[in-house]
């Protein structure tokens, strides 16, 4: 009996300790299950299309990433022939954290910008992109460009909204309630009148080709509208403004085999049929208020130049004679090829060449201007010219003792060791100042040296004077001590040390 009921009982501590196993794996499948979902909505709720995956996510990659695309297709759509030096004042709607602002700050005929958003605090977080950098203070500006940041709606009205050359507003609309969308023609179109207004939304129609996905791209839109009914409520603005034309295109296409889905992120262009500047366009009828909050500013430095028309003309064709001088080893440049490089007309380009003095030759090939020598001697070599340089400096010397800030000097040779003369030794120095020009030298000959002290109580007495005064102090052994300089560049009176050697004790 014994041995039966530890048999019974061995059998269900291993039953039950296998159903126990079992649990724990099914808790850890279920807890496996769990994060995969989890990780799948993470995925679902992002915005797709702004990210990359691997192959066991989604099999749809865009490269560049399709946030990049849309913006260079803005970028691109604004620097169309047709609107080239026409858009003054650009507003972006929508504009989140300020990343389309590095593509319009490259447009030289944009001289404000406005970004518009209704999240303050993505805005502060964001609003320092907008500030000129130290390359901006370098390469200044040919135009002036203020950037303003604001807190506010698309659906609203503000004052500072009127006379807009370009207005833009990327995958913003399908983010607003119907209440704020149904306003928005009448803001743009009505009221702003740009001259250009790209508006893009995503394509539902391209949703299938994403594995695994249901509902909307992002948990904040409203709706995603398919191409066709994008396609009919910008047609219904149009009708409303007959002055606007629509044109449609999109970025981010999807695999071969599925065109007829058109691109996953579509594009309305709306452009209005005649140009009218912003300083043209009439007043609103109703007197507007400064609805929007500022959240910050930027005014970019610009460079100012009062020079003349005609001095703009004769300085850079001075400059691209010149280049053409070097670069090609002529002396004469086709005056049609300047005219082209500067994109002037050749009769205003001959007329300001010959009033400022250029010479012009009138060949069967065409007219030829004469370029100007150019100096082959430069300033500093005039100045070296016009000094008394000796020849004889000792090259030696140069590469041993090199001479700290102060007066250059240039040195003559001085008697060496086993030249005694009874009388004091002199030497000649040709002085150079810093800035280039001549100054005197004296000279002082001191044969005992308990005479020094005296000589430098006089001089520290005496008034400042424009020269430069060396004192020499003959020694026993008929040597010359240099004139020494300390690391101020000052002068040094050199005297002889305890030990013999000489030290730099005074200055002058």
């Amino acid at each position: 009996m014994i041995i039966l009921f530890f048999h019974v009982l061995f059998i269900l501590t291993r039953y039950f300790k296998c159903k126990s196993q079992k649990m724990d794996n099914k808790l850890v499948v279920e807890s496996d299950n769990t994060r995969k979902n989890e990780e799948k909505t993470i995925v679902t709720e992002k915005y797709i299309e702004n990210c990359f995956y691997d192959d066991n996510n989604c099999q749809i990659r865009f490269h560049p990433p399709l946030y990049v695309q849309r913006y260079c297709e803005v970028q691109k759509i604004l620097s169309d022939d047709k609107f080239k030096g026409k858009l003054r004042k650009v507003v972006e709607f929508g504009c989140s954290e300020l990343s389309l602002f590095v593509y319009l700050k490259k447009m030289p005929s944009v001289e404000e910008l406005l970004f518009v958003d209704i999240d303050r605090d993505i805005l502060e977080g964001n609003k320092r992109k907008i500030e000129a950098l130290s390359a901006d203070y370098l390469h200044l500006r040919e135009r002036p460009l203020n950037v303003f940041v604001y807190e506010g709606s698309i659906g609203s009205k503000d004052r500072r909204l009127v006379n807009t050359d370009a207005v833009i507003a990327i995958e913003l609309i399908e983010h607003l309630y119907p209440e704020t969308l149904s306003k928005v023609p009448e803001v743009i179109f009505g009221l702003m009148k740009p001259q250009v207004t790209i508006i893009t939304t995503p394509n539902s129609d391209f949703n299938i080709l994403f594995p695994n996905f249901s509902g909307s791209r992002h948990p904040d839109h409203k709706f995603e509208w398919s191409r066709s009914e994008f396609q009919t409520w910008c047609s219904q603005v149009t009708s409303r403004f007959p002055d606007y034309l629509v044109e449609f295109s999109g970025v981010g296409e999807g695999p071969p085999g599925s065109e007829h889905l058109g691109p996953c992120s579509q594009i309305g262009i709306f452009i209005k049929s005649s140009f009218v500047s912003g300083e043209d366009k009439a007043a609103p009828g109703v007197e507007l208020e400064d609805v929007f909050q500022l959240v910050h500013e930027e005014h970019y430095p610009v460079l100012v130049d009062n020079r003349s028309d005609e001095d703009k003309i004769s300085d850079e064709a001075s400059y691209f004679l010149r280049c053409f001088h070097l670069n090609n080893n002529l002396d004469e440049m086709p005056l049609k090829r300047l005219a082209e490089i500067m994109e002037t007309s050749l009769e205003t380009l001959r007329d300001v060449l010959e009033a400022r003095g250029w010479e012009l030759l009138d060949r069967d090939s065409g007219v030829f201007v004469v370029c100007k020598p150019l100096s082959v001697v430069s300033e500093f070599d005039q100045n070296l010219s016009d000094m008394d340089v000796a020849d004889d400096v000792d090259a030696s010397w140069d590469q041993e003792w090199k001479p700290g800030p102060g007066p250059r000097c240039d040195w003559h040779p001085i008697p060496g060791p086993d030249h005694h003369e009874a009388a004091s030794q002199k030497m000649t120095l040709d002085l150079e100042t810093d800035s280039g020009y001549p100054c005197t030298s004296s000279i002082v000959d001191v044969t005992p040296e308990s005479e020094m002290s005296s000589i430098v109580d006089d001089l520290e007495d005496a008034p400042p004077r424009q020269e430069q005064i060396l004192v020499q102090v003959h020694v026993e052994n008929g040597d010359l001590a240099n004139n020494n300089r300390d690391d101020e560049g000052n002068n040094v009176l050199a005297q002889e040390g305890d030990d013999g050697d000489f030290e730099n004790e005074n200055v002058f």
